[in-house]
């Protein structure tokens, strides 16, 4: 009798499934009713996973293709410069490519992190010359008393900064600076910063 039961309800089951009563698997698509349903496509990559791929691609993602990715854009980079967990490469680029936005918010974490001392120096140094191009003329005030740090490193970003900045003032503080520099490593920066200047200002004359 037992038998004769589990015999029925293999055949059942067999039935069904052969009616196409119930799905039967082919790797990415599903038949339902003997039809065939293909699986949708995987969503397109979110905004700040697309921002994630450039920055790991390159060594110094270029502003237009960071803007390419559409507003907002700089409050993705905010969040991963401040992931604690994230490569610190990736965090650098994306310290770096805020310098492309001349917003509030760029410029608020741009100082924080010239200002806070959690941030190590390496942060401090891409950051300085990051302002430079987002705030231009007034980071002149920022940038000045970084020439004067006592890590060489912060020096030379901070010579850097102000010759991106390249106003007048930027000039003569240079030359002031030139005369006080001890260390050679700065003293070229220094060097290479005023000849640019000068240059760029002959060349507007």
């Amino acid at each position: 009798m037992n038998r004769l039961c589990l015999a029925g309800f293999a055949l059942l089951v067999f039935v069904c499934v052969g009616c196409g009563h119930g799905p039967a698997s082919t790797g990415d698509d599903e038949v339902w009713g003997g039809k065939r349903r293909v699986q949708p496509p995987p969503p397109p990559p979110a905004r700040k996973q697309k921002l994630v791929r450039l920055l790991e691609s390159s060594e110094h993602p270029s502003e237009e293709a960071v803007r390419k990715l559409g507003d907002g854009i700089d409050s993705d980079l905010a969040d991963i410069m401040s992931d604690g967990v994230a490569d610190v490469s990736l965090r650098l680029k994306a310290v770096e490519a805020l310098g492309f936005f001349q917003n509030r918010r760029a410029r608020l974490v741009l100082r924080s992190v010239l200002t806070d001392p959690s941030w190590e120096k390496p942060y401090r140094v891409v950051a300085l010359s990051a302002i430079a191009r987002s705030v231009g003329v007034e980071a002149f005030d920022v940038i000045k008393p970084f020439i004067l740090d006592p890590d060489p490193d912060i020096r030379v970003a901070g010579v850097k900064a102000l010759e991106i900045v390249g106003t007048p003032e930027a000039l003569e503080l240079l030359k002031t600076h030139q005369l006080r520099e001890r260390d050679p490593g700065v003293l070229d920066a220094v060097d290479g910063a005023i000849r640019k200047l000068e240059f760029n200002r002959f060349e507007v004359q």
